[in-house]
């Protein structure tokens, strides 16, 4: 890497004045009358189809509203994900109520997680495999060799074949994350005397609102006399669907082979060169943008997280234009291709190894 340092350095200096120029370009604006519309589609998404579950007999039916409660529960998901990074609105107080609302009341994950284990650890530590919980889903999945070669002898079966088993498993996705959030809250809450006077209030807060998302999914239509069975194939039906498509929206973009994992030497190089290396954008239609909420423009995302994810797409052509100059890696695929190439890591873990950057760069003379 250190044939590479004077374009590292460079590169590094162009995209330190591009953030000092964000304002000045615009890029700090907050497109509420798209971010206001999105929520409120995907809302609808997520509760009225929720409604007519419960009132239509016909099996078809209840299939399909199962599916769009899902559907909308995802939009919520990438809508709650701009917010929780202070992206949407301009006041912080609004992004943080909405965050909460979205992730803690409507999905059931709770919002503290979420911050700890997204904001604070992924994006800092972008793939690299001891840091970045993104990068381990163990005991579900082996996502790199080392994971592999740690388990035990029983367990390298199940990896070699995991690839089998991963369509029926990627929908508990957000299950998942909802079991991984009320550990987190627990041993915060088991620690609660050395939390400060505001992370014990947002802890509390925490706990009530996720506590309303069980009263609102599952008290709320049983007082109404609707059956717990069907109560329940909602529930864990709507959840794996948003499981499924929440994993795909937000995953893939780290999980393609081209996007690399790293050890913890990767940290001697500059946080801008990293997230070129660990991140690739993917292209969705038109249908899809209210649905993903510019997650899509993940690599642009994670080098500006304070830019509303709806101008990543303009911010991203200068930020293209950047990495071409210095010959560094701005890469985007379809949908679809980075869902298959990701299913094909599941079929063959990807290396761990920094030594790989250096297949992406253009050397300039």
């Amino acid at each position: 890497m250190n044939t590479f340092s004077t374009q590292f350095n460079a590169f590094e200096a162009d995209m330190k004045k591009l953030k000092q120029d964000l304002r000045k370009l615009g890029y700090l604006e907050r497109p509420v009358g798209f971010i206001i519309f999105s929520w409120v589609y995907n809302l609808t998404f997520a509760i009225i189809p929720a409604i007519i579950f419960f009132y239509n007999e016909n099996f078809i039916v209840k299939v399909l509203c199962v599916f769009l409660a899902g559907l909308g529960c995802v939009g919520i998901a990438t809508c709650s994900h701009n917010a929780s990074h202070g992206n949407s609105f301009k006041t912080k107080l609004v992004n943080q109520f909405m965050d909460i609302f979205g992730f803690d009341f409507i999905i059931g994950i709770s919002s503290r997680f979420w911050d700890n284990f997204h904001n604070k650890l992924h994006h800092p530590n972008t793939s690299i495999v001891s840091i970045d919980p993104d990068t381990d889903i163990l005991p579900w999945f082996a996502l790199h060799e080392k994971q592999v070669e740690n388990a035990g002898s029983i367990t390298k079966i199940y990896y070699k074949y995991q690839w089998i088993f991963f369509p029926f498993l990627v929908g508990f996705y957000v299950i998942m994350l909802q079991v991984m959030g009320w550990k987190f809250l627990l041993k915060k809450l088991i620690h609660f005397n050395i939390l400060d006077h505001k992370q014990r209030l947002l802890h509390i807060l925490d706990v009530i609102v996720l506590a309303a998302h069980y009263v609102f999914w599952i008290a709320l239509p049983y007082s109404f006399n609707f059956s717990i069975t069907e109560i329940l194939i909602l529930y864990i039906g709507k959840n794996f669907i948003s499981g499924m498509l929440c994993f795909f929206a937000l995953a893939p973009t780290h999980y393609v082979r081209d996007a690399l994992y790293f050890d913890e030497e990767i940290l001697k190089l500059s946080y801008y060169s990293r997230q070129m290396f660990s991140t690739i954008n993917f292209r969705v239609g038109f249908f899809g943008t209210p649905l993903l909420n510019g997650v899509e423009h993940h690599l642009d995302h994670h080098l500006f997280p304070q830019v509303s994810p709806s101008l990543c797409k303009r911010l991203g052509n200068d930020i293209k234009k950047i990495a071409q100059k210095h010959g560094m890696p701005y890469r985007s695929l379809s949908w679809l291709e980075i869902i298959i190439d990701s299913y094909r890591v599941i079929m063959k873990p990807k290396v761990v190894d920094n030594s790989l950057i250096e297949k992406y760069i253009t050397k300039l003379s």
